[in-house]
């Protein structure tokens, strides 16, 4: 994580002293990390417990694709099929 806070003193204002440079860093640093935590408690929120363990965006797609396929092997509920209509949203 340092090298995100040395980024952002490259990118300070060239006119800044030092010590501002590094204030703002600091700044950008913790703001960083604040949404970090605010976006993993989201995840827990929307994925629940589920999220805690899928860190990446290939793991959350693994789980959405294990998901749909255990939708799509379900039985069909009786009413559908003896109306002989697929659900809504299907072709």
């Amino acid at each position: 994580m340092g090298s995100g806070k040395q980024a952002a003193i490259a990118h300070a204002a060239p006119s800044a002293t030092p010590d501002r440079a590094e204030q703002r860093a600091d700044a950008l640093y913790v703001e960083n990390l604040r949404l970090q935590l605010q976006l993993e408690r989201f995840q827990k929120w929307y994925y629940g417990p589920r999220a805690d363990r899928l860190k990446t965006r290939e793991e959350l797609g693994q789980a959405l694709l294990a998901f749909g396929e255990e939708l799509g092997q379900k039985a069909v509920p009786v009413a559908e099929a003896a109306a002989g209509t697929a659900p809504p949203g299907e072709l």
